[in-house]
């Protein structure tokens, strides 16, 4: 229905979809009667999403797409110790694939040269501290 009005309007009106959290296909309950309705049923659903957005920038910063040795060397640093990066080294040393543009590895890091051990150490380091953290806020909004 959406794309039928998106094809009415000139080229310079973008059209966005968002669904109605938990509507999906329940076409018969009533429509948001006002803008601050929508916002309010909207704004949980968009909070939840927003908690990964530190992701992407930590993604860049990494030898996911460019060598590390060809990084300034604050951002080098920072790249080698992401764990983004010992998860990316890890996999291509694991699938035998090689780094961005057919050049090897040159970071003499740590990080670097163990990612197959870097990378799971990683991943329990977070577990580590965000595990306790969400079982906590969970037993707290359930005895609310």
């Amino acid at each position: 229905m959406v794309r039928e009005w998106a094809d009415l309007l000139p080229a310079e009106i973008e059209t966005h979809v968002a669904q109605y959290p938990g509507r999906e296909d329940r076409l018969a309950e009533a429509p948001a009667r006002s803008m601050a309705d929508l916002a309010d049923a909207l704004t949980p659903e968009v909070e939840k999403r927003l908690g990964v957005v530190w992701l992407t920038p930590a993604t860049f910063v990494s030898s996911g797409f460019v060598p590390a040795s060809t990084l300034p060397a604050p951002l080098r640093i920072v790249a080698e110790w992401n764990p983004a990066t010992a998860a990316i080294n890890a996999a291509r040393k694991l699938f035998g694939n090689q780094a961005p543009g057919g050049s090897e590895l040159v970071s003499t890091g740590w990080p670097a040269t163990h990612s197959t051990y870097y990378a799971p150490l990683c991943s329990l380091a977070i577990m580590a501290v965000f595990v306790p953290l969400s079982i906590r806020a969970y037993r707290r909004a359930a005895t609310s």
